[in-house]
């Protein structure tokens, strides 16, 4: 976000309370403020990120969520993402929901490295945005979100999200203390986590200027 042509430009408005600010990818209200810089320390962010390279397999991991998701919690899921038949081993395999799970993946990993490493917090923000956006957009949940008071949104990234994340997160923990017992038997382990998370974020920022470069091509309204 650091090109001139990416800086806010004020617009004049009747309502100064209400002026707004042009961004590379949307008009947001200058009354709000960004949580990623509001309600996280610069320690916790680089805490975030740490974290979610610590995962073996994210990947892996989002997608038994999103099964876990499907099968027990939503299902009336399983008609959206075409695996109502679909046995629950081979449920991945399914183009709808594996790759939803692999763009959910996706989005988590760039989401920590921005806010985590190349301290774009703008662009995270921008990003989480712009992904809820592109969620009020799809049918089945216009149509069913406010139905029982349920908020799919809310299910999916706070409780089983949550949930996935503290299990994995005691996972880690667990390993940590088996390396202070014994750490000769996993520095191989390590070393070769610290290179594959080394060669995915030289992977997502070497996609990040041709990503923000098609984002500046476009103004987005935000109706939120």
């Amino acid at each position: 976000m650091g090109s001139s042509l990416c800086a806010p430009r004020q617009l004049d408005n009747n309502n100064n309370n209400k002026s707004r600010i042009i961004t590379s990818s949307s008009c947001l209200s200058n009354e709000q403020s960004n949580p990623f810089e509001t309600s996280f320390s610069k320690k916790e962010r680089s805490c975030l990120r740490t974290t979610f390279q610590r995962l073996s397999d994210p990947k892996e991991i989002i997608g038994q969520i999103f099964v876990d998701i499907v099968n027990d919690v939503c299902p009336e899921f399983k008609r959206i993402f075409g695996v109502e038949r679909a046995p629950k081993a081979a449920m991945l395999k399914m183009p709808k929901l594996g790759g939803h799970a692999s763009r959910m993946a996706d989005f988590i990993e760039q989401m920590t490295l921005m806010i985590g490493f190349t301290e774009n917090l703008a662009g995270a923000w921008q990003l989480v945005r712009k992904t809820g956006r592109l969620h009020a957009k799809v049918p089945f949940l216009e149509q069913n979100q406010n139905q029982l008071e349920r908020n799919y949104i809310a299910i999916v990234c706070t409780s089983q999200m949550n949930e996935a994340f503290e299990l994995e997160r005691q996972k880690c923990l667990n390993a940590d203390n088996q390396k202070t017992l014994a750490p000769h038997q996993h520095v191989e382990e390590a070393e070769r986590k610290k290179r594959i998370n080394a060669e995915r974020a030289n992977e997502l920022e070497a996609s990040l200027p041709q990503i923000q470069k098609q984002k500046e091509e476009e103004l987005f309204e935000d109706p939120f």
